[in-house]
């Protein structure tokens, strides 16, 4: 069996804070795409940031739903082994623990109290846990700690197990929310103390209420089940996946991360096999599996659109601004069946609400601009990966935020009237109206693409004509594309290293090339491919300066842009993904190499610093992935994938539908690719991809 487990390290990305990240990850203890997640929580005091690697404190097991430190959490709770007076308070009852004995894997926790001399380890199910506790000393009182966060809140014991509800959502996004567990040991309790954040208490359950429980045994398993639909549901999950020891609960994890790890087997020194492979672990931990199965099979979900239980499939935890431009494409290669389910689950979430989702966690946040969920189903579906009755129930919300308006802007597009009237939004009245104006250009390539598939004529030619309007912002004085008013004047005093304003999370530099469904019509507008490359050559050249502008204050991309000397390109965040690729796209193979060579080189490694900004479910890292393959989607909605070059010398991809592909390079700086002994120019399509065989990276010499 294949072990490349052992490369991998969930503590990369986690050295990070408000200010600066460097992945703004979570040491996530978890099976692929699970619905509950568990990690270390060191210093509650730094909020979202609630674990740091350098930290020496402990204060207990996270059962954790955070996909996003800027988000924040729902349903948390912690679990801690205790020994002596019952605490609650973080401030009171953590202990030190050595972080060097650590032992943090996707597959296992093992922490050693030094405190309460007890070890303490974990393993994980998509839904539950299986914990193992050992107390050193017998004269100690072994005690166990289960606490909900400050929410409204139920504790109680019944036998030997325990039971915990909270409403906690950090973010009120869900009606009726509430996440239950059922904690089971194999030994009794008894003395069980209820707690409060600032005392030992005897009383009521309620806000933010723990309990305290002695156990009979120095040496126990607790088995921990969750569900956002009842304690029923908790106790089956928990008897359906968490019935078995401790040890066979660990190998199935364990094999279910080797299944989608070995997914790409690649030959590279060993620095860069830890680097990649903690990626592709990043990449299968989100979205998040947000259904349950009753005694029968039969699944379903908690809505969070109204509270009500229903039948069917969801995924959550992914923002699709993120995600749309990498996690997906990648998905379509490597786990066809996983993408299928996911965009079925994303669907659900459009009969449940009205609306495709754009960031649920677990409902809908609606964060960031756009509908990139556009970007998705477009991308499976000129792919052929979707059902025909997802795709026609997906292309039906697709049109239905192109033309109607949420009232109270947490679904859909903003200000559809007024760009669907003047093919863009005015800046005087919309906040980050370029980047909403770019983002919806290129959702309309996407419903054209979408409606071609489904024989739609003429919306598909409506839809087509529609995504040129990023033309209408391109200014020629400036040499951008910029905010234009409601009468078609632009903006005056402009400056592309401003930030905010019209731009989201950059500026003109960063934003301005986003036209990913046109490259050549956006060098038209420059005058030509020669021009529009020697604008990106400017863009790399320039310093990293900026401008807080409309923001006042720096936002953490700017530091991180900041801190690398790669121009304009801040790599460290979304729209600055495809930039490197972009002199690829242009016939510039060379120039793209350089730079995806001394990006990946320079800014990512396996370490707790090894992101260049915020990681986003899988997003950063499936950009590492599809670079060190060689080629990259520019455009997702498109059967192509633009070249660069391979940054490890050999790798093995196991494609969905059975076939492999081969990516091999000789070393050499800048080569030439063939596919299967044909000579490629500077892109590959996704269909010579899918037939398997061999993508070569060599010297030009050699042909």
């Amino acid at each position: 069996m294949s072990d490349y487990l052992r490369y991998v390290n969930i503590r990369q990305g986690t050295d990070s804070q408000r200010r600066f990240g460097n992945g703004n990850t979570q040491p996530l203890v978890a099976v692929p795409n699970a619905m509950s997640y568990w990690a270390p929580q060191t210093a509650s005091w730094r909020g979202n940031w609630y674990y740091h690697p350098q930290d020496r404190s402990f204060e207990g097991i996270r059962l954790t739903h955070m996909a996003c430190n800027w988000l924040g959490d729902y349903g948390q709770m912690i679990f801690q082994p205790q020994t002596g007076e019952p605490m609650h308070d973080p401030e009171r009852r953590w202990s030190s623990f050595r972080p060097a004995d650590a032992v943090l894997r996707p597959d296992y926790l093992r922490i050693e109290q030094l405190r309460y001399r007890c070890v303490v380890e974990l393993t994980p199910t998509p839904r539950c846990a299986v914990l193992r506790i050992a107390f050193r000393r017998e004269e100690d009182e072994p005690r166990f700690a289960v606490i909900p966060f400050d929410a409204e809140s139920e504790v109680r014991v019944e036998g030997r197990t325990i039971y915990a509800r909270t409403c906690r959502q950090d973010w009120q996004s869900s009606e009726k929310f509430a996440m239950y567990c059922a904690v089971r040991f194999d030994c009794d309790l008894s003395d069980a103390v209820l707690t409060d954040r600032d005392s030992c208490r005897a009383g009521e359950a309620g806000k933010g209420c723990g309990i305290n429980v002695r156990l009979s045994s120095h040496r126990c398993c607790a088995r921990i089940g969750t569900s956002f639909l009842s304690y029923e549901q908790a106790l089956l999950n928990l008897e359906r996946e968490a019935s078995r020891d401790f040890d066979s609960v660990r190998a199935a994890a364990a094999a279910a991360w080797e299944n989608k790890l070995s997914a790409i087997e690649i030959r590279a020194p060993a620095a860069r096999m830890r680097t990649f492979y903690s990626c592709m672990y990043r990449l299968f931990l989100f979205p998040s599996a947000f259904y349950e199965c009753d005694r029968d099979g039969a699944e379903w979900h908690y809505c969070p659109h109204d509270g009500s239980v229903r039948r069917g499939i969801t995924f959550v935890n992914n923002g699709f601004w993120d995600t749309a431009r990498t996690v997906y494409p990648l998905l379509s290669l490597i786990d066809v069946p996983l993408l299928r389910r996911a965009v079925g689950g994303f669907v659900q979430i459009y009969r449940d609400s009205g609306w495709l989702p754009k960031w649920p966690s677990p409902g809908e946040t609606g964060l960031m601009p756009g509908t990139y969920i556009d970007a998705v189903l477009a991308d499976a579906a000129v792919k052929g990966l979707l059902p025909e009755e997802v795709l026609k129930t997906g292309y039906e919300g697709m049109l239905k935020h192109a033309s109607e308006e949420d009232p109270h802007r947490r679904y859909g597009r903003h200000g559809t009237a007024d760009y669907n009237r003047l093919g863009y939004l005015p800046y005087e009245k919309y906040r980050e109206s370029t980047n909403h104006t770019l983002d919806y250009v290129y959702g309309d390539f996407c419903i054209a693409a979408v409606a071609s598939v489904l024989g739609d004529a003429p919306r598909a030619a409506l839809y087509a004509a529609r995504s040129q309007n990023y033309r209408k912002l391109f200014d020629p004085a400036v040499g951008f594309i910029h905010a234009k008013d409601e009468q078609g004047r632009f903006k005056p005093d402009f400056d592309p290293i401003e930030w905010g304003g019209e731009y989201c999370e950059g500026g003109a530099w960063q934003n301005a090339f986003a036209v990913y469904h046109d490259i050549g019509g956006l060098a038209e507008c420059y005058g030509g491919k020669d021009k529009l490359l020697a604008k990106l050559r400017e863009l790399f050249a320039t310093p990293p300066d900026f401008n807080a502008g409309q923001y006042r204050y720096e936002l953490h991309e700017m530091s991180e842009m900041a801190a690398v000397d790669f121009g304009q390109c801040a790599i460290s965040n979304q729209p600055s993904f495809h930039l490197p690729y972009l002199f690829s796209a242009l016939g510039d193979v060379g120039t793209s190499q350089y730079w995806l060579s001394k990006i990946t080189d320079e800014l990512f490694t396996a370490e707790a610093d090894g992101f260049p900004g915020d990681e986003d479910t899988g997003t950063m890292a499936a950009w590492y992935i599809f670079t060190c393959l060689g080629f990259y989607p520019v455009c997702p909605g498109k059967k192509e994938f633009t070249l660069g070059r391979a940054q490890v010398r050999r790798a093995r991809i196991r494609l969905s539908g059975g076939k492999t592909l081969t990516v091999v390079w000789d070393g050499s700086a800048r080569p030439r690719a063939r596919y299967n002994g044909k000579t490629l120019g500077n892109a590959v399509s996704y269909d010579e991809l899918m037939r398997g065989g061999r993508l070569e990276f060599y010297r030009e010499e050699e042909q």
